[in-house]
């Protein structure tokens, strides 16, 4: 099945974790899962998992991740990678997807080389899937041609200027109110959510696989304030000219934004 972009998909870390009937009725069409060092880790979808998404009417992606440091083990890359392309086979994961392999860091300096060369051991060794990656821009982009996927990181902190257009971003639940029933006891978050931003395909059970639902629409804003999606092709200055401010007040009013150059599709921005 292909999900249009400005759909939502989710991403939680173990299986039973979250009802995916209720991600499905607030509006989540895929959730992304987790592949590991062992199938019986915590984290790893299993094929009961996998049915239950599917009868909910999601697909799935499949993201490895032995651990939030694996990618500074580059000579880790092959065997991680041949254990994933075996467990995603294993569940008939289909070849013309992605295996997304994690680097969760804010990657600076020697370190993209390291994660880079990690990918690069990754990709070689996955047994005929595309190579996916999770992270910031300075590793996508040192990556390049060999990650046929993109899904950027919440954190434009670490890096936001792409020299593509991510397949999908990563967002806290804040974003779309539907969501914020998706935590646990302490008021903690159980999935972050996804939106996509440009076509992609994801892994669906059946032959005839549900539409995806309406986006939900962003929260409403307090009285007085009000809040701008980037869409593509915008600049901050244009987003200014046209609802008649500065950059420089845009900027006090977005303190997250840190380089007026790059802002993301997708993007919502507070106005003055």
């Amino acid at each position: 099945m292909q999900i249009q972009p400005n759909q939502i998909g989710v991403d939680f870390s173990a299986p039973g974790m979250v009802d995916v009937t209720k991600l499905r009725a607030a509006g989540a069409t895929f959730a992304s899962r987790y592949l590991s060092i062992a199938a019986d880790h915590w984290k790893v979808i299993t094929a009961r998992e996998r049915d239950n998404i599917w009868s909910a009417g999601l697909g799935i992606l499949l993201n490895w991740e032995a651990g939030s440091t694996s990618w500074d083990r580059p000579g880790d890359g092959t065997a991680h990678a041949q254990q994933a392309a075996q467990m995603a086979a294993a569940l008939g994961y289909p070849t013309n997807l992605p295996i997304i392999a994690s680097v969760d860091a804010d990657v600076q300096g020697a370190q993209i080389e390291v994660a880079a060369e990690y990918l690069s051991h990754f990709h070689d060794a996955l047994s005929g899937y595309p190579l996916g990656v999770y992270g910031a821009a300075p590793i996508a982009n040192r990556v390049g041609g060999l990650a046929s996927f993109v899904w950027a990181t919440e954190s434009t902190a670490w890096g936001s200027s792409y020299d593509r257009t991510p397949n999908m971003q990563q967002h806290s639940i804040s974003k779309y109110p539907a969501f914020e029933q998706f935590k646990d006891a302490k008021g903690k978050p159980t999935i972050d959510l996804n939106i996509t931003l440009s076509p992609i395909d994801v892994w669906t059970g059946g032959d005839n696989p549900p539409e995806p639902p309406p986006l939900q629409p962003p929260s409403a804003p307090s009285p007085g304030a009000a809040t701008y999606t980037v869409q593509r092709g915008d600049t901050l200055t244009a987003i200014a000219s046209t609802h008649h401010t500065t950059v420089s007040a845009l900027l006090r009013e977005n303190p997250a934004i840190t380089d007026p150059d790059h802002i993301m599709v997708g993007q919502v921005i507070k106005l003055p």
